[in-house]
């Protein structure tokens, strides 16, 4: 399951960007305005920058979250409200780097994986003959 989420992730939608996003380690930290979501898919590495732009609450008339484009995975036009502020994506910017041994190394996690949990099997039914269970 691990491995399938890494190769195939689900989108995130912005609000899941902000409170997980990468600003926290970097140092200088990014402007308030950079929204920046880094994640593996299949043997790519995708980096996603959004910029945003940002009003009160009472001057949002009229303005609606462009949640069909979120699916496809353009943020641009898409909404978020921290508060009495409202946050809009203004640009998006997307970089893929292909790593080409990343598919062969989670292949590797995944039988790793697998082995793990076959000893981890074997050890609960070892115990369970060895100590017999108590009332």
């Amino acid at each position: 399951m691990a491995v399938s989420s890494l190769k195939n992730p689900k989108l995130r939608t912005i609000a899941d960007i902000h409170a997980h996003s990468v600003r926290k380690v970097l140092k200088p930290s990014l402007p308030e305005d950079i929204l920046l979501d880094i994640h593996v898919k299949e043997s790519n590495v995708v980096m996603t920058m959004l910029q945003l732009t940002s009003w009160t609450k009472n001057s949002m008339h009229g303005q609606s979250s462009n949640s069909e484009s979120v699916l496809l995975g353009n943020y641009v036009g898409s909404c978020l409200q921290l508060s009495s502020q409202v946050h809009e994506v203004a640009s998006q910017y997307q970089i893929q780097s292909v790593i080409p041994w990343l598919d062969d190394v989670l292949k590797d996690m995944k039988k790793g994986i697998r082995i793990c949990q076959e000893i981890i099997d074997k050890l609960n039914t070892f115990r369970c003959i060895v100590l017999p269970q108590k009332e």
